[in-house]
């Protein structure tokens, strides 16, 4: 069992509908900030666990957050189904990855890059961007000026040694980085309140990470 590198703190999860029963309390007990829960994907699927999970966060100190699974459908589309999804103090994330369930369904940089634009546009910041392994890396390989360079990475590496490893261009540093899948990478992989689970560390401050949060509407 190897721990987090120091500096990393493991303050951020994430889940989707596949996590059945989330104990939130729990959560924030074991000193969760965070949580980042799928949202959408394409342009059609709604998580069904994102909407009523929401309180549930909120009601125990959470930060809360939705985030878009890519597809090759039409990025324009995509935007619009997840920001149907979102409320005023959700982080938005786009996840762009290998989508397995189809060949050539995965979205492209151009796609990733529209997408980003359309969220800026929306809410007057721009989503975090999350990737893992070869993808987002090897075969989209954004440049320099890619607009995606704006937006805050969130990577996935589970090795057990050197920290978040080689991220793709044009990064230089990751923002969030989930470093377990519950069952790969350093300690902890388990959660008070879930079970073996995504965990996510930070290397900032508690303010520093509320920062990446819009504030809430008031009034």
């Amino acid at each position: 069992m190897t721990p987090l590198p120091a500096g990393w703190r493991s303050i951020v999860a994430d889940f989707s509908h596949h996590q059945a029963r989330v104990d939130f309390a729990k959560v924030r007990a074991a000193g969760v900030l965070a949580v980042v829960h799928k949202a959408s994907q394409g342009a059609h699927y709604v998580d069904p666990r994102f909407a009523p999970r929401r309180d549930l966060a909120r009601s125990v100190g959470l930060l809360y957050g939705g985030y878009h699974f890519a597809t090759g459908e039409d990025p324009a589309e995509q935007a619009a189904h997840f920001l149907a999804r979102l409320q005023p103090g959700d982080l938005a994330v786009l996840d762009v990855e290998r989508n397995p369930s189809k060949k050539g369904t995965s979205m492209s940089l151009l796609d990733a890059e529209q997408f980003v634009r359309a969220i800026f546009r929306a809410r007057g910041r721009w989503p975090l961007v999350y990737g893992g392994g070869d993808y987002l890396r090897d075969v989209l390989k954004p440049a320099a000026d890619s607009i995606l360079s704006a937006c805050p990475l969130w990577w996935a590496r589970y090795a057990s040694t050197g920290g978040p490893g080689r991220l793709p261009a044009p990064w230089k540093q990751a923002t969030i980085w989930q470093y377990t899948d519950g069952s790969h990478g350093p300690t902890p992989r388990t959660l008070d309140g879930v079970g073996p689970c995504d965990r996510d560390a930070f290397a900032g401050s508690d303010d520093a990470l509320s920062a990446l949060w819009p504030a809430p509407a008031t009034g």
